[in-house]
């Protein structure tokens, strides 16, 4: 069985991927971090990988980053995932309407 998509559920799905973007944006580059590694500070805040490598401190709170390997915030990570799903959702509302 068949249905067409409602706006609502469009809009809905719309408002909980601008949610989630904005969780994973990087303070840095203001990209969406959408993939592993995800990187973090002592304080939880993201930086992307790419930017993690460009700084000496968090560039939300100032806190240096300790020297060695960089720890990884495993939340952000599953929510880069559920975005990916997120995305492809919205895609088959919009091919439903």
């Amino acid at each position: 069985v068949t249905t067409r998509a409602s706006p609502e559920l469009l809009n809905f799905i719309e408002r909980q991927i601008k949610e989630v973007e904005r969780e994973l944006e990087c303070p840095v580059c203001f990209e969406i971090a959408s993939e592993a590694p995800i990187f973090r500070c002592e304080e939880e805040h993201l930086i992307c990988s790419q930017c993690r490598e460009k700084v000496v401190s968090c560039p939300v709170c100032r806190v240096r980053y300790p020297r060695g390997s960089h720890k990884r915030l495993r939340g952000a990570e599953r929510q880069a995932e559920r975005l990916a799903e997120m995305y492809k959702e919205r895609e088959s509302l919009l091919l439903s309407l």
